[in-house]
């Protein structure tokens, strides 16, 4: 093809783009004054500005916020030679787990989850380096994500080291009061007291996710004294607070 043509085609090329973007801009106006006019109508403005000059604009910085934040973890990670940003560049896995984390992340604001959402990304490019990751169970850890709440975090985090979770919550005499699980959670957050039986509800659907071994939370034993970790928690359980763990990030 001689200059003359591609630059034609470059040409015709330039003025679609051109054309699809001014008919978007066209179409996004013509949204907004539909609905600025119903919420006119039916006495919705006030709802209407809320959404699109107050919860959109945070949506906007919450994701920017997590995505600046990942960023940096990342390149410091690189910085230490842990990983190569130029080959998570070349991996889809990685970059399926990075859009998918990003999307979760735009629609929560729980600090435990967005914490999670970003050792996931992080572990998995750790992974990807020493390849030694399974796609598969990256998604499912990203689906139970999506579905955890903060209370489930720290029941996890109870169940999969109750030494550890103890000292953290700063309760390391409770270590050798007793072995009951329900005891030990009641005892560190005793304002789930008044709420035991949506408690009860989300240690089950921890067992329905498969990663804890009994769909009973109340007198479970632990058995930890001895390994240190809760004999209640499954392989599955196990390996899912390997991807969120911070410890390489911190």
């Amino acid at each position: 093809m001689n200059g003359e043509g591609e630059e034609e085609i470059g040409s015709k090329m330039e003025l679609s783009g051109d054309i699809r973007e001014k008919r978007e801009i066209e179409a996004s106006e013509a949204r907004d004054k539909t609905l600025g006019l119903i919420a006119s109508v039916v006495g919705l403005g006030p709802a209407y500005e809320l959404i699109t000059t107050l919860i959109l604009p945070l949506h906007q910085k919450k994701e920017k916020e997590f995505v600046q934040d990942l960023a940096t973890r990342i390149y410091n990670l690189e910085q230490e030679g842990k990983i190569s940003i130029q080959e998570l560049a070349d991996s889809k896995e990685i970059n399926t787990t990075i859009t998918k984390a990003i999307l979760l992340a735009q629609q929560n604001h729980q600090k435990e989850k967005l914490e999670a959402l970003k050792a996931i990304v992080i572990n998995s490019a750790i992974r990807i380096e020493s390849q030694n990751i399974d796609d598969e169970e990256v998604s499912l850890f990203l689906r139970i994500i999506e579905r955890m709440d903060t209370t489930q975090f720290l029941m996890m985090k109870m169940v999969g080291n109750p030494h550890k979770f103890l000292e953290e919550t700063g309760n390391p005499k409770l270590n050798n009061q007793t072995d009951r699980l329900a005891t030990l959670f009641l005892s560190v957050f005793p304002k789930y007291k008044q709420k035991l039986d949506l408690v009860n509800q989300q240690w089950v659907e921890l067992h329905s996710m498969g990663l804890v071994s009994t769909n009973i939370f109340a007198d479970q034993f632990s058995n930890h004294y001895q390994t240190g970790k809760s004999d209640k928690i499954t392989a599955l359980g196990e390996r899912f607070l390997e991807y969120i763990s911070t410890d390489v990030i911190e």
